[in-house]
């Protein structure tokens, strides 16, 4: 089943996070030698090197340069096989107080999942989930993403929590959805699920387009369409 939902415009006070230290990512350096993301030109390739070296609280911040993301090892990535399975995801944050901006925007900023190449309908093992946040329900600790277009991302084919959040899962570890999982100026496109393309989060102001989903297209998520 194919939708498109319209542009998502929730109003809503919302605190300023504490910044506390800044990482700075950007895939498209020739040579990325004796980086550690301190500073513009020693920024690290991938989103999740910078998400890494965020402290769980203190109100860390990852900026990130126009480009298209696609590395970074998927979750539970086994090196000698080369193998991953279901839960494989393209950005894993846990429970940190973060937020991850883009500097150009959603039109030239991407992070992208994958669908399985190995299976005629894109779900599988080989399936990527564009991002993973799994943070406590008791938690305060905020997490946000702004500018950024979230694409291609799958789950397995299954029913059950392999096949929920093909673009974002925002858990708790009982599988509920956290709604303190933030997404600013963003566009979702191409994403797909057995179940929900959304686990939880909340959506301000993003497009949300041409996703494909077999029973819901969010599940304890708040989004609201105008």
């Amino acid at each position: 089943m194919k939708t498109s939902i319209c542009a998502v415009a929730v109003a809503f006070a919302m605190g300023l996070p504490v910044f506390g230290r800044t990482f700075y990512v950007n895939c498209r350096l020739d040579d990325y030698t004796g980086h550690d993301g301190t500073a513009p030109e020693l920024a690290f390739e991938t989103i999740q090197q910078g998400i890494e070296k965020c402290a769980y609280a203190g109100g860390d911040e990852v900026v990130v340069y126009p480009g298209v993301y696609d590395k970074g090892l998927p979750r539970y990535y086994n090196p000698e096989t080369g193998q991953h399975w279901w839960r494989s995801s393209r950005i894993r944050v846990g429970d940190r107080d973060v937020t991850i901006r883009s500097t150009g925007g959603a039109d030239v900023t991407h992070i992208v999942g994958a669908h399985d190449p190995e299976t005629e309908d894109g779900f599988g093992t080989n399936a990527v989930r564009c991002i993973d946040v799994e943070k406590n329900l008791s938690s305060t600790r905020k997490v946000r993403f702004e500018g950024f277009t979230i694409r291609d991302g799958s789950t397995a084919n299954e029913t059950s929590c392999p096949g929920q959040g093909g673009a974002v899962m925002a858990s708790s570890g009982s599988n509920e959805g956290n709604p303190d999982v933030y997404f600013v100026d963003c566009v979702f496109s191409n994403c797909q699920a057995a179940d929900s393309v959304f686990q939880g989060g909340t959506y301000v102001r993003c497009l949300i387009a041409d996703n494909n989903f077999r029973k819901a297209p969010v599940a304890s998520s708040v989004i609201v369409c105008r």
